[in-house]
């Protein structure tokens, strides 16, 4: 086949050739015939661009390898992008410019396809023209958006703003904390969807606030309570699945039932859950840092979901990576509760995930780790490697 260049040459007779007759073509394509010339596959392959004149001659070559390729994937329609929408985006900055974001957001909650993954880009676009405008008011914004989705989609947009809001982040983080728990948790890893977003939204938005130091505008006991209320599922372990091949009234044959309320085992990193631990374990290292202590109920809840959860990978992943944190701040809770330095191998673990991740210059962690597995004080190498390998 030619190559696809920018300047495709003129083909002409003097470079294709005669035409062969065309008994020679359908000779050529027989199932006892020799393969066809390779010019013959340069002239198809051109075909779609090729001029009129040029292919005069070739039209039984042409309808003979039609047969062989029915589905000719140059002319096929190609499936359209995750990213297309409906609406166009200068059309929806122009009325946000002339009108106000307020009617770009009715016109994208009427839009035939309101709701589709592709307004995550255009609001995210939408938003950046003019960031203090789509944050001057967010309630009203969400009102206008109407749908779920594309509030998830506006305030993840938002969030790389967080110095826009005029009116404080407790807003944003109220309201993305609620779209949180009207849309199902995230699908898909990889195809972010509205409930990874507003996932997103909210724990930046939280990070801004512990690391700048932020006023909620005394919002934050209200918002530490919704985020132990998301965190809480965390603390119940799974229910032992049956044996593989029974099925049970409401589930089918190979899947594990999961009861109401309950997460399965094999959770995301982006789930809410997952997120609300982080988020209260990022604000107790902020706490920390002015006052020397962890809050009691954040210990509490890494106490419970130790217990209920420390063997699962994520949540693994999630302890271990603030185990310096607890293991400098809390020396009194780490030292009641070894579990969080143990490693089994071919188990996650704490201390796993940490070693795992990198665990930097922390010499008195890395005594604390060694001295409650032997394996790691006599081959560090070795038992590093094996760490690394249980966590992943």
């Amino acid at each position: 086949m030619l190559p696809l260049n920018p300047d495709p040459p003129v083909l002409g007779p003097a470079q294709t050739g005669p035409p062969h007759p065309p008994a020679a073509h359908q000779d050529g394509l027989g199932e006892t015939a020799v393969e066809p010339l390779a010019l013959w596959w340069q002239v198809w392959a051109w075909s779609p661009v090729l001029p009129a004149p040029v292919l005069d001659g070739f039209t039984p070559l042409l309808h003979a390898l039609r047969r062989l390729h029915p589905a000719d994937p140059r002319t096929a329609a190609r499936p359209r992008s995750r990213h297309h929408t409906a609406l166009a985006l200068d059309d929806l900055l122009d009325a946000a410019a002339k009108n106000g974001p307020l009617t770009a957001a009715a016109a994208l909650a009427t839009a035939p396809d309101a709701g589709a993954s592709g307004y995550a880009m255009m609001l995210h676009r939408l938003v950046g023209a003019d960031p203090g405008a789509w944050t001057a008011d967010v309630p009203a914004v969400l009102g206008a958006l109407a749908l779920p989705e594309l509030g998830a989609f506006y305030l993840a947009a938002a969030t790389h703003h967080p110095d826009a809001f005029p009116n404080g982040l407790a807003e944003p983080v109220h309201a993305a904390l609620t779209l949180t728990s009207a849309l199902p948790p995230p699908a898909d890893p990889h195809a972010p969807d509205a409930a990874e977003c507003v996932g997103r939204a909210w724990s930046n938005l939280l990070d801004h606030v512990w690391h700048t130091g932020s006023d909620l505008d005394g919002a934050l006991p209200t918002i530490l309570d919704r985020l132990h209320t998301l965190a809480a599922p965390l603390t119940r372990p799974t229910t032992t699945p049956p044996p593989t091949g029974t099925a049970t009234p409401t589930t089918p044959v190979g899947r594990a039932p999961v009861r109401e309320g309950e997460l399965s085992a094999d959770l995301t990193d982006t789930h809410p859950a997952v997120l609300a631990l982080r988020c209260i374990l990022s604000h107790a290292a902020a706490q920390a840092t002015k006052d020397k202590t962890l809050p009691g109920a954040a210990l509490q809840l890494v106490a419970d979901v130790l217990a209920a959860r420390g063997d699962e990978t994520t949540v693994a992943a999630t302890l271990g990576a603030h185990l310096p944190l607890l293991h400098h701040h809390a020396p009194a809770f780490t030292t009641a509760h070894p579990d969080l330095y143990a490693i089994v191998p071919g188990t996650p673990s704490p201390a796993a995930a940490w070693l795992a991740d990198g665990p930097g210059l922390d010499p008195p962690l890395h005594w604390t780790v060694a001295s409650s597995w032997p394996h790691y004080a006599a081959n560090p190498a070795v038992a590093w490697r094996s760490a690394w390998g249980t966590h992943c």
